[in-house]
């Protein structure tokens, strides 16, 4: 008797340590075959009562009326089971997960999410909300670099590329992993589930595409700390299997997205080329069209000046003659500079000595306006970058020049070096107190024809940033309105383009 009663307590007990069923499962299924087994055995005496006085008075049963019993049992055991079930889990389980409803759309939901960016909301938003789960995100991996989402997130001390639970969740056997360490004898997984486990999540499942290992998805403990069951796993295991195909195609569709993106910007650089070919001609006709009558002029006013006696507002119109050639040739400069841009030739420059002596032509120059104070600080350390020194000179003297406009009743100009060992560079800063430069016109300020100056053209930045791009270098800006603007320029010390040279 005893022995009867061990086997269903231990069944009972594996079935809570192993999580086979939750408490509701194990109420609600034992409610139902309480029920029916009850309604067995009060039926079928009334059954054969009933049977008896009616049918056959004081004939003596046979064993077909009992077969009969049974075979109508069974056709309506199963039917009545469920029925049974499903009143007792809307009296007193209201608030139970439908899986299968769940499952069904959310299976369609992420069969037909093309874009990443909405299969990812789906995964780490909507889906651990219906299915109560306290959080969720999602590793992908693509060789050795990984992407998880939410962006924010970080956790985990090694890369995930060469993690033990990658290696687990690749095995076809392999269908989830529960972060229980104390059961792991691998020290490099058990460490690695401490760390998931200390970020919040407890259950991993793996995204397995066709071909490769797509990623993990994270999910937290249940709403309410419950244990994840059986039926839990096998229902977001399976759910697992949709969202994998679906992030392949969305994998493929962003991959097709970023080619399309990356063919466009070809086309348009090869059009632009084209047009710059085409504009590097007009602009050699149209130059030596004007530089020769614009020479003329220059030094024919020129002479007058130096040569001959004339009033004064005779000799102020002589040098704004002079002033407006000298400006009209900067124009012409600039725009075959622009149009038929030469790679930069490559020699050793000391970065700080080149900017001090633009610094003190320029000083000496009557460009210069004497009320802003011009000072340098810092160093960018004592090795040479391997830069074209002409080009930089129409870089840095462009900023200098720039700056000093911003300051019209004057201010303070800073040159600042530094150097940066970590990416093998220099950085140098161009600050000024001057006006700023307004939000609306920031995004603008380096593109080709756009200027704020009234003779202006618009190419003075977009040529300073052309010849730090040749030098694969960055160039790059912050401002604010009425308290000045700080451009920075990072400079690789031995440029890729030039590296072929300098071996």
């Amino acid at each position: 008797m005893a022995v009867g009663f061990l086997i269903p307590i231990s069944f009972l007990l594996a079935i809570l340590r192993y999580r086979l069923m939750d408490i509701d499962e194990i109420i609600s299924t034992s409610l139902t075959y309480t029920i029916l087994l009850a309604g067995l055995f009060l039926s079928y005496p009334g059954i054969l009562v009933i049977l008896k006085r009616s049918l056959w008075g004081d004939k003596i049963l046979t064993e077909g009326s009992f077969v009969a019993y049974l075979v109508i049992v069974a056709v309506l055991f199963d039917p009545a089971k469920n029925r049974i079930k499903l009143l007792i889990d809307r009296a007193f389980f209201r608030d139970k997960l439908n899986y299968r409803n769940l499952l069904h759309y959310y299976s369609q939901r992420v069969a037909t999410t093309l874009k990443l960016s909405d299969l990812i909301d789906l995964l780490i938003e909507k889906i651990p909300a219906d299915f109560r789960i306290s959080r969720a995100c999602v590793m992908i991996l693509e060789g050795r670099r990984s992407r998880l989402y939410p962006k924010h997130l970080r956790f985990g001390s090694s890369p995930w590329s060469q993690s033990a639970l990658v290696d687990t969740l690749k095995d076809e056997k392999t269908n989830y992993v529960l972060c229980e360490p104390k059961k792991i004898k691998n020290s490099k997984l058990a460490k690695e589930m401490e760390e998931i486990l200390e970020a919040g999540y407890l259950l991993v499942l793996p995204l397995k595409g066709s071909k490769s290992f797509l990623g993990m998805y994270f999910l937290g403990p249940k709403l309410g700390e419950s244990l994840y069951t059986s039926a839990d796993i096998q229902v977001l295991t399976t759910l697992s299997l949709h969202v994998s195909f679906a992030m392949e195609n969305a994998l493929m569709y962003e991959s097709l997205q970023n080619s399309k993106k990356q063919l466009q910007e070809i086309y348009t650089q090869l059009l632009q080329s084209e047009q710059m070919a085409h504009i590097g001609e007009m602009a050699s006709i149209v130059a030596h069209e004007i530089r020769n009558p614009l020479g003329i002029i220059r030094s024919s006013a020129q002479y007058l000046v130096e040569d001959l006696k004339f009033n004064e507002s005779s000799g102020e119109v002589l040098d704004f003659i002079i002033s407006e050639a000298d400006r009209l040739n900067q124009v012409v400069n600039n725009l075959l500079n622009f149009a038929r841009f030469k790679p930069p030739t490559f020699t050793e420059v000391y970065i700080d000595e080149l900017i001090t002596q633009i610094l003190d032509k320029w000083e000496q120059s009557s460009e210069h306006n004497p009320a802003v104070m011009i000072t340098q600080t810092g160093s960018p350390g004592r090795m040479p970058i391997y830069a074209d020194e002409e080009q930089l000179r129409q870089v840095f003297l462009n900023l200098i020049q720039n700056s000093e406009e911003a300051m019209p009743d004057g201010g303070k100009l800073n040159v600042d070096f530094s150097e940066d060992r970590k990416n093998d560079g220099v950085i140098v800063s161009v600050s000024d107190t001057g006006l700023g430069i307004p939000e609306d016109i920031s995004q603008n300020v380096f593109k080709k024809f756009f200027t704020t100056k009234e003779n202006g053209l618009g190419l003075g930045l977009a040529v300073c940033q052309q010849i730090i791009e040749a030098h694969n270098g960055t160039i790059s800006f912050t401002s604010k309105p009425e308290k000045g603007t700080t451009v920075t320029v990072w400079l690789p010390r031995k440029p890729h383009s030039a590296v072929g040279g300098l071996v």
